[in-house]
């Protein structure tokens, strides 16, 4: 059986900003990797940054200081 995880999604409206925010969480050491978007969350691009739930207040941070545009942070069990 596999076992599910509370993971936090933020998706993005375009793919440039999910690599924009891929690429800048990498060169700071914050954990995250793109993952296809659940079928079940409406994202633009259809990729959502996939990253521990409690990295909420981090993230919007992140992405505020970066500038890099977004749609939703999403919690959800995967």
């Amino acid at each position: 059986m596999i076992k599910r995880e509370s993971k936090l999604l933020i998706t993005f409206d375009t793919t440039h900003d999910a690599i924009a925010m891929e690429a800048t969480c990498r060169k700071k050491g914050i954990p995250g990797r793109l993952v296809p978007v659940p079928s079940y969350i409406a994202a633009g691009c259809g990729l959502a940054l996939c990253t521990n739930p409690d990295m909420a207040d981090q993230m919007e941070e992140h992405v505020k200081s970066e500038e890099i545009g977004y749609k939703d942070f999403v919690h959800c069990t995967i």
